[in-house]
């Protein structure tokens, strides 16, 4: 690594281009369009933006230039890899951290900080005063515990009638791991108290789920729902809402449901309508409240 100053780095057009991209994206993209996509390039971002910023407080505070970006390159490899591999520091962060060693496609986005250190250039912008907006920017993207939209659930207390062939869905708060332990929060009882074997299939990047019965629900019968408590366990297993929704009470129509023999069965059964979302309403169906209010 060159003996040139770390600090006029911060102002390069490319790290505070890192920095924007850090808030526009998780304020913007991953609210309204969420997905792989959006996941990834706040991490791509951050690994561009962090060690930039790192060895330019290092440099301020007296640590030679080349040895301060070693420091700030090993330390924020590190500390993304074992974010990714290492569940409990996740969760000194935030519960709603979720490992995922998929993220670490991303990491040769640190090469970005790499290039910036070798390419002088004349900044416009004041490199320490840029430190301030790459502050911000990976204060952004740090898991917080904050309420994300409310969960909801189909059927719910307005639909009291369902059709055995339609998967019953969830809109959860938090994106919900591939685990065995997730059906736990879930109960589906006939009317003679035989609880039903469940199948959950997501259907995106965000809360989405279908449930649906193993062995098809049977016609004209009736039904109870139950969704939570979860009980609480390491946030990389069950990273999501943990409160209860309502108990819901339904019952089928005259054609019987069919069995369903895995996940991809289930994402593909019949959905819901928009008439169901409407009579579904998230806020009126959950019960929740927003303890910020």
């Amino acid at each position: 690594m060159n003996a040139r100053s770390s600090v006029p780095a911060a102002a390069h057009p490319a790290v505070l281009g890192a920095a924007v991209l850090i808030v526009v994206n998780d304020f913007g993209l991953r609210v309204w369009a969420p997905g792989w996509l959006s996941g990834k390039l706040s991490d791509a971002a951050f690994l561009v933006v962090a060690p930039v910023f790192a060895a330019a407080i290092l440099e301020l505070s007296g640590v030679k230039p080349a040895l301060a970006k070693w420091v700030a390159l090993l330390a924020t490899a590190m500390a993304f890899i074992t974010l990714q591999l290492w569940p409990p520091l996740g969760h000194f962060f935030s519960s709603r951290h979720v490992a995922d060693i998929g993220d670490l496609v991303v990491l040769p986005a640190l090469l970005a900080a790499v290039w910036v250190w070798s390419r002088p250039h004349r900044a416009r912008l004041s490199p320490v005063f840029a430190l301030f907006p790459l502050a911000g920017a990976l204060l952004a993207t740090t898991p917080v515990d904050e309420v994300l939209p409310t969960p909801a659930s189909w059927p719910c207390e307005a639909t009291p009638d369902w059709e055995a062939s339609r998967p019953l869905e969830l809109q959860l708060t938090y994106y919900p791991p591939d685990t065995a332990g997730f059906t736990e929060g879930m109960r589906l009882t006939a009317e003679d108290g035989n609880e039903v074997a469940l199948i959950v299939a997501r259907l995106d990047d965000t809360g989405w789920l279908a449930v649906c019965a193993r062995d098809g629900l049977a016609a004209n019968t009736a039904y109870t729902w139950q969704i939570g408590p979860w009980e609480e366990k390491d946030p990389n297993e069950l990273g999501f809402w943990h409160a209860a929704l309502p108990t819901v009470h339904f019952v089928t129509g005259d054609a019987a449901g069919v069995p369903i023999t895995d996940a991809a069965a289930c994402a593909d059964a019949q959905g819901l309508t928009t008439a169901l979302q409407d009579a579904c309403d998230p806020v009126a169906d959950s019960g929740w409240t927003d303890p910020a209010a």
